[in-house]
């Protein structure tokens, strides 16, 4: 008996197309779930695919931006911790409660990690996001201030005064009381209000 070739490719469209209306059911809480259970298994790459499928297929989760966060912190991937618990916080302001300490720690590894690498422009970034978000932060007034003092007088000594000043400028806002960035900006007749 000879098969028809029209009836087999029928049958195998709709079989595919089965599988993938099957494939698309799984929606974004499937996947959510799916990264609870990988992560409470300590399982941190499967976790972080779930999470990721969970925001593809919904990309108003900000629990999964939550969950992503945790990862991120926990791999010590301090920029990309940041950005998701920002995210988390943003689509979904209960959140921000959990998300807010998070973010706090995310942007002083940022900053700490940035200065040992030598990228003094990011961790002046991060130690400025995180002054805004909590000035009273331990030890952060004297980190931000030695970076940008580091900063501002390299630019001004090279000649880009709009940057140095700028820089030296935000370490009188910070630490108003701070004389070596007050004579510098003096000694090269800048002023300091």
């Amino acid at each position: 008996m000879k098969r028809c070739p029209s009836r087999i490719n029928r049958g195998l469209i709709a079989c595919m197309t089965l599988m993938s209306l099957v494939a698309c059911a799984t929606n974004a809480d499937t996947y959510y779930a799916r990264g609870r259970r990988a992560l409470a298994a300590d399982q941190l790459n499967p976790a972080s695919d779930a999470f990721h499928r969970a925001i593809e297929k919904d990309p108003k989760r900000g629990d999964a931006y939550f969950a992503l966060g945790t990862i991120y912190l926990r791999q010590e991937k301090w920029s990309t911790a940041a950005n998701a618990l920002r995210e988390a916080g943003r689509l979904d302001p209960s959140l921000k409660h959990e998300a807010d300490p998070l973010l706090i720690k995310a942007l002083y590894g940022e900053a700490r990690h940035a200065l040992k690498m030598g990228k003094q422009r990011e961790a002046i970034d991060a130690f400025a996001e995180l002054y805004e978000r909590t000035p009273d932060f331990p030890s952060l007034r004297e980190q931000y201030a030695a970076a940008l003092w580091r900063y501002g007088r390299a630019k001004v000594l090279r000649g880009d005064y709009i940057e140095g000043v700028s820089a030296l400028q935000e370490i009188m806002r910070v630490q108003p009381d701070n004389t070596e960035a007050r004579k510098f900006l003096e000694r090269h007749q800048f002023s300091t209000d």
